[in-house]
């Protein structure tokens, strides 16, 4: 497994990293956040996946994945 932070950039508020290992030999993830009024933002999660047969599956975990991961944020913030 490795993880490689290719890009950070804090004017564009952007992070781009090349991950990958094992079963998923490509997981390029480019994290970005907008701006969007005082208190409030914008943030994307891109995920490029090339796992083979195994990418459907993959996909769709990553998915759910990244679903939850912003559900639990925005419940957080709420606290």
């Amino acid at each position: 497994m490795s993880l490689n932070l290719k890009k950070i950039s804090d004017s564009s508020r952007t992070l781009y990293t090349n991950e990958g290992g094992g079963l998923v030999p490509v997981w390029n993830h480019l994290i970005k956040i907008e701006s969007i009024s005082e208190g409030s933002c914008l943030y994307a999660d891109d995920v490029d996946i090339e796992a083979g047969l195994l990418t459907p599956i993959v996909w769709f975990y990553a998915h759910a994945f990244y679903r939850y991961r912003q559900w639990r944020w925005r419940a957080l913030l709420k606290k």
